[in-house]
C-alpha cells in the first residue's frame, strides 16, 4: 500500500504525465485492499472455528477447565479490518479523483473534492454495514455457542449424536439454551 501511494506521489509530481497511470495504481490498490479484507475475514473465521473445535473437544472429554482464553487489550483482527476498510475508501477515492480522464462524468470528483469526501463516507458506511450485516452476527453466534458449552455444568449437551449433528448444531444448542433460560425466568 505504501509503495502504491509513493508511486502515485512520484507520478503526480510530473505535471505532464497523464493521470491514467495514477488511476491504474489506484485501482490496483483498491483491488488489493478488497482482497486483503476478504483474507482477513477468512483468517478470523478460521480462528473462530479453531477455538470452537477445541472447546467442543474439551466439552466431549469433560475437561472444560483446561481451556482458558485470556482477554486481550487490543483486538488485532478488528484493527486490521479497519485498516483495510480505510485503504478501500482511500483507493476508491483516488480512483474517482483520477478517473476523469478515463470517463468524463468523474470530472465532478476532480473539480469538487467535497463530493469526493461525501462519496468516501458513503463507501465506508457501506463496507462497515456489509461487515456487520454479513459477518458480525456469525461471530456473535460463535461466541454465544462457546460460552454456552463452557458454562454447561449440567452436561446437558453430552449426547453427541443428538446435539452435534447437522450443519446447524450451533444454532440448535443456542436456541435450546435460550428457551431454558426463559423457562427459568418464568
Amino acid at each position: 500500500m505504501a509503495a502504491i501511494l509513493y508511486f502515485i506521489a512520484e507520478i503526480n509530481k510530473d505535471t505532464e504525465t497523464a493521470s491514467v497511470p495514477i488511476l491504474a495504481l489506484a485501482l490496483f490498490g483498491l483491488i488489493l485492499s478488497v482482497l486483503g479484507l476478504e483474507v482477513m475475514i477468512a483468517l478470523s473465521l478460521a480462528y473462530e472455528h479453531h477455538k470452537t473445535d477445541i472447546i467442543m473437544i474439551f466439552y466431549y472429554w469433560n475437561k472444560m477447565e483446561l481451556y482458558r482464553h485470556p482477554k486481550r487489550p487490543v483486538f488485532f483482527v478488528r484493527e486490521l479490518r479497519r485498516f483495510y476498510e480505510i485503504t478501500i475508501v482511500l483507493f476508491a477515492a483516488l480512483s474517482l479523483y483520477y478517473g476523469y480522464e478515463a470517463w468524463e462524468p468523474l470530472e465532478l470528483f476532480h473539480d469538487h473534492p467535497l463530493w469526493l469526501l461525501m462519496i468516501s463516507a458513503i463507501i465506508f458506511i457501506h463496507i462497515e454495514g456489509f461487515y456487520k450485516l454479513r459477518w458480525e452476527q456469525y461471530f456473535v453466534e460463535s461466541w454465544r455457542f462457546t460460552r454456552i458449552l463452557r458454562n454447561d455444568t449440567e452436561r446437558r449437551y453430552e449426547d453427541w449424536d443428538k446435539w452435534f449433528t447437522g450443519l446447524d448444531f450451533r444454532r440448535k444448542i443456542i436456541e435450546d439454551a435460550e428457551s431454558r433460560k426463559k423457562e427459568k425466568k418464568n
